[in-house]
């Protein structure tokens, strides 16, 4: 069992955390979730005093291979939840509340809202996960820490990185943190779908000496990644060497033959002139384009709104379908993660979209703006942008229209 008795040590000095990849689990570094998401991982770490933490998360639609949530589910048949009544003023605020993000920003809004509201459904859930067991020991269903603990928690990254806001942690707050960056190029180690911290020889490790015998802790090496060798590697063949995620499924797949001929009788509507929205990827967090033929109703709206709060989608996936939306809102079908950002995103018509990187879709904060670029738009009409990221990987930005200076030097 991995829990803490007093608050301030783990009673095992590894821990490992699997989830589903919910948006309060999101842990790579990517996502517009990074900065609370991994600050708190990296808070934790410190607070439980641990040698080595693992976060990861299931694929998605694969959150019934987490042992804790089959048992979970298991304990949630045939119960129903419902609220208590709040005060007056507060029943008022969430009245005309219809989607789960109006509900998530008025509780940033007016923050007691999620206490009053919330309160008895934990209570009651909790009571009920302390009647199961897993593996013949009884499920711990813990408190939810407050909002002073929370406070005092996240004052313990302020020893690593003391720029940093409880308030704002943004992804571009996260990419100027420069000490925070060293600490976490030193200590961890993330992929698409694993986020781990492991002690190192720092100035902070010094101060917070390994807890298990040096001998095995000198042999401890984060967890491996799958690799294939016509079938997937034993754990024993993988474990210790340089960790790689070239076998990831989503990095080496190819649009398939049904996807491709289902954009093609689509191809009048998969323009820029029929552009809408947006909605990224649960995987890879690229924006991609929705269309339609007529403009978007409230109802579709909603929808949209209500895919992306649940974070279904992913490349290649169809728009889920009903019988008022059937095919009146589409996605491009032969899209996988390792696609890059679609041309109609940055030629759309209707709709402004923030710049992103073409080939990874980091947002405005990671684009490249230097005199290479400026060198590039002279000689071009069309310059896609791209971010410092994958410059620095070799990739180049994506030009189109060359004009007369550009033909030039060719020639020469």
């Amino acid at each position: 069992m991995h829990y803490s008795e007093n608050d301030s040590s783990s009673t095992k000095p590894i821990m490992v955390i699997v989830s589903d990849g919910g948006p309060d689990h999101r842990v790579t570094f990517g996502s517009v979730t990074f900065g609370s998401v991994q600050v708190a991982m990296l808070t934790l770490f410190m607070s439980l005093d641990l040698d080595m933490l693992v976060c990861m998360r299931t694929c998605p639609y694969q959150s019934r291979r987490n042992v804790a949530e089959r048992v979970l589910n298991s304990a949630l048949q045939n119960v129903s939840l419902a609220r208590t009544a709040m005060p007056h003023r507060y029943e008022k605020l969430v009245k005309n509340k219809n989607t789960l993000r109006d509900l998530r920003q008025a509780v940033v809004d007016t923050p007691d809202l999620g206490d009053a509201s919330m309160s008895a459904p934990m209570i009651t859930i909790g009571e009920i996960f302390q009647r199961m067991e897993i593996k013949g020991n009884a499920l711990k269903s813990g408190i939810p820490a407050t909002k002073l603990q929370m406070k005092e928690q996240f004052e313990l990254i302020l020893d690593i990185e003391p720029s940093l806001s409880q308030e704002n942690l943004t992804k571009k707050k996260m990419e100027k943190a420069t000490l925070l960056r060293g600490f976490r190029k030193a200590h961890c180690h993330e992929s698409a779908y694993m986020f781990q911290v492991k002690e190192s020889t720092c100035s902070y490790c010094s101060k917070h000496p390994v807890r298990m015998e040096m001998e095995l802790f000198s042999q401890l090496s984060f967890m491996p990644l799958p690799l294939l060798d016509e079938h997937y590697k034993a754990f024993t063949d993988v474990y210790g060497n340089p960790l790689s995620d070239k076998d990831l499924p989503s990095r080496v797949a190819i649009p398939n033959e049904e996807q491709i001929t289902a954009d093609r009788q689509r191809k009048l509507l998969l323009v820029a002139g029929k552009v809408r929205a947006t909605i990224s990827c649960d995987e890879c967090q690229k924006q991609r384009c929705i269309y339609s033929q007529s403009v978007l109703t409230a109802g579709q709206h909603n929808l949209i709104a209500d895919l992306k709060d649940s974070r279904l989608y992913s490349c290649g996936g169809l728009f889920p379908n009903s019988s008022q939306f059937e095919n009146a809102i589409v996605v491009r079908q032969a899209l996988v993660c390792n696609s890059p950002t679609e041309n109609q995103y940055y030629s759309a018509t209707l709709v402004n979209f923030p710049p992103v990187c073409y080939h990874c879709g980091l947002g405005e904060e990671s684009l490249v703006e230097n005199d290479y670029i400026q060198e590039l738009r002279q000689c071009y009409a069309t310059v896609l942008p791209i971010c410092f990221i994958c410059l620095d990987d070799g990739k180049k930005p994506l030009t189109k229209k060359p004009n007369n200076l550009a033909k030039r030097r060719k020639l020469s």
